[in-house]
Formats: structure tokens, C-alpha cells, sequence
């Protein structure tokens, strides 16, 4: 099983979305036979003929059938079987997302391995039980007795929501009971993904609500981004499932910096104070600017300071604000002070710094 793992935690270095691979071709009838080993050469005949199968079980959209298997190839330690995920989005609007399974032949038994696509550790749990889950989780089960499946969560390389199945040979079985399974199998990937997909929307939502009416003491950086909710996961090039980090990017042409230390948020801006601005006047951009940070407050935040990002250069002006998160103030109320501060308050500020350089130059 650890090696399996291994395996996929390096297949998902890679992109994984629809990428090209080589689907098997039966290369000889499959026989009714009651064995109890099968070698690499006759599961790999099962093999395709299940792929072949679930062919035939193709999820039907507005944009034509969707095979749920998209490839397959032999890896190391078995064969890596790429696995559409599909759902319609609206009428004219398709999803499809693409994810390895692992599928090994242990010659008396096979083992199949699936990580779904990362969902986000604060969504993790509520995912994996989920009411959609369960019951896709408890018809898996009911569907085949002699197959083994564990459904769980992983946190390896990302938060996923796990699949593990294994089929014994030890009673006798035929390649056609084989191919059998690993239609069926192929199938329950497919609902990880969708699965996946559907609870996250309706778990994502509650954890949403849940932030926005809590009484804020800490916050991890998922926690940030799911409450802000103005698309920062795509600036964010760390994974969201660290607890505290640093992070920098432009909003609305503006520069924002966020430390996220937990139980305090910190909230940076920059101007950069042209070279035609010289001497003493460099000063009266930044007293300009101190004034204007003195008489204006922002909401909800500890502490605010003005210096020069680098005493010694005087090339930006620096605003400092802190937000304490002490349990004084809920979610919604710490997101509408987030925005008025990057879209009001820093606006305001620009305005008069840009008004003391014109009257400095």
C-alpha cells in the first residue's frame, strides 16, 4: 500500500488534466476461468477489457459522451489509469477534471489506489461526510461483497478525499469477473471526483457562514480566503493549508501585502515617492501623508503607523496597519473593514500623498 501511495504522490507532481496516454487493447478473448493467481500478462487482458467496458459506461452531456477512463499506461509499480471526473455545469457548460488512479496486480489479489482532486483542509472533514458522500460511499459497498473499499481523507500532497479498493482471487475468479470490477471501480474514481466537487460547494458555503458570524480569535490563510471571498486564492502561490505566511500581489493596482500571523492580521500598502522630489521636500510628502493617516482612522484595526519602507532610501511611503483578532469582532465585520481599506481608505491616501508630490516638485 505505501509504495502505492509513493507512486501517486509522484504521479501528482505532474499535471494531471486530460493529459494523452495509451489505452490497452485486449489482445485475447477473456475466459471463464476460476483462478486463483493471475500473472501481469492475463490481469493487463482484464485490465482492458474493464477499460473497455467503462467505455461503454460514458457520462452522457449537453457536449456529447465523456468516457470516464481517459488513458491508461504502465508505470513501475502497476498501471496508472487516468480518470475523468464529469458533470454539467449548465446548458451549454461542461466540467471535467482528470485524476490518476493507481491499479496493481499482486498476482493472488489486485489493489487500486485513488486521490481525488485537492479540496482544502477547513473543508476537508465536512467533505468526506458529507450526505452526497455517504450515500455514494455506501453503494460502492453495497455493490460487490468480495471487494474490499476504503473511502478516507489524505492530506499527502494536499487535502483529497482518498479511494482504496482491493479484489481478492483467493476464491477462484474469472478475468471477466476482473474487468467486472475494475469497470465498477473506475466508476466509484469518477464519483470521488464529482462527489468531491458537489459537497464542496454546499460545505464550503456553511464554512463561509460559520467565519463570517464567528467572533474572530485566529485565522488560518484558508480561513482568510474563504472569508475575504474576492478570488485571492489566485494570487496565492503557497498551499492554503498553512496555518500562518506572508503573501504579496496587486489588488486593483494597488500593492498588497498580508502577514497572517493567526491571531493577527497585518496589512501593508506602499507609495513610491518619485526621484524629482528631493531634500527637505521628501519629508513633507511623508508628514502629508502621516497627517492624513492621524485624522482618518480605519475601522476595527489596533494600530496604524507611516514611515519610510527604508529610512536610509526615503523612496516609499509605508503604512503599517495591524487588526488583532481578539475576539471583539465577527467575520463579516473584519471582511467590510478589509475592503474599505484597500478600496477607500489607500485610495484616499494615494490622493494625498500624489497631492503633496505636486505641491513638493
Amino acid at each position: 500500500m505505501q509504495r502505492v501511495m509513493n507512486t501517486l504522490n509522484r504521479l501528482f507532481k505532474c499535471t494531471l488534466v486530460l493529459a494523452a496516454a495509451t489505452v490497452f487493447v485486449a489482445s485475447s478473448t477473456i475466459e471463464a476461468k476460476d483462478q486463483t493467481t493471475y500473472s501481469d500478462q492475463e490481469f493487463e487482458e482484464a485490465l482492458a477489457t474493464g477499460i473497455d467496458r467503462t467505455g461503454s459506461a460514458s457520462v452522457e452531456t449537453d457536449k456529447g459522451p465523456v468516457d470516464i477512463v481517459a488513458g491508461a499506461e504502465e508505470i513501475e509499480v502497476g498501471w496508472k489509469v487516468m480518470i475523468n471526473g464529469v458533470w454539467q455545469v449548465s446548458s451549454s457548460s461542461v466540467q471535467i477534471l482528470t485524476y490518476p488512479a493507481v491499479v496493481v496486480n499482486h498476482g493472488d489479489r489486485m489493489e487500486l489506489v485513488f486521490y481525488g482532486q485537492p479540496v482544502g483542509y477547513p473543508l476537508l472533514e465536512g467533505i468526506r461526510h458529507h450526505k452526497g458522500m455517504l450515500k455514494a460511499e455506501k453503494a460502492w459497498k453495497k455493490k460487490y461483497k468480495d471487494v474490499e473499499v476504503v473511502v478516507g481523507s489524505a492530506t499527502e500532497g494536499g487535502s483529497r478525499i482518498m479511494l482504496s479498493i482491493s479484489y481478492s482471487y483467493a476464491d477462484g475468479v474469472s478475468k471477466n469477473d476482473i474487468a467486472e470490477r475494475l469497470k465498477y471501480m473506475f466508476g466509484a474514481c469518477h464519483g470521488i471526483l464529482v462527489w468531491s466537487e458537489h459537497a464542496r460547494r454546499d460545505v464550503e458555503k456553511d464554512y463561509v457562514k460559520g467565519l463570517t458570524e464567528k467572533k474572530l480569535d485566529y485565522l488560518t490563510m484558508a480561513g482568510l480566503v474563504y472569508l475575504f471571498d474576492d478570488d485571492l486564492e489566485d494570487y496565492f502561490n503557497d498551499d492554503l493549508d498553512d496555518e500562518e505566511g506572508n503573501w504579496f500581489f496587486t489588488y486593483e493596482e494597488r500593492p498588497v501585502y498580508i502577514a497572517n500571523q493567526g491571531s493577527r492580521v497585518v496589512l501593508n500598502y506602499h507609495y513610491d515617492v518619485p526621484e524629482e522630489v528631493a531634500g527637505a521636500n521628501r519629508q513633507n510628502v511623508l508628514d502629508a501623508a502621516k497627517k492624513f493617516v492621524g485624522k482618518n482612522e480605519i475601522k476595527l484595526a489596533s494600530s496604524r503607523e507611516i514611515t519610510w519602507y527604508d529610512e536610509e532610501a526615503e523612496g516609499s511611503v509605508w503604512l503599517t496597519v495591524t487588526f488583532e483578532l481578539d475576539g471583539s469582532f465577527k467575520g463579516k465585520d473584519f471582511k467590510k473593514a478589509y475592503f474599505e481599506y484597500y478600496e477607500k481608505y489607500t485610495g484616499k491616501l494615494e490622493k494625498a500623498i500624489e497631492k503633496a508630490i505636486d505641491k513638493n516638485s
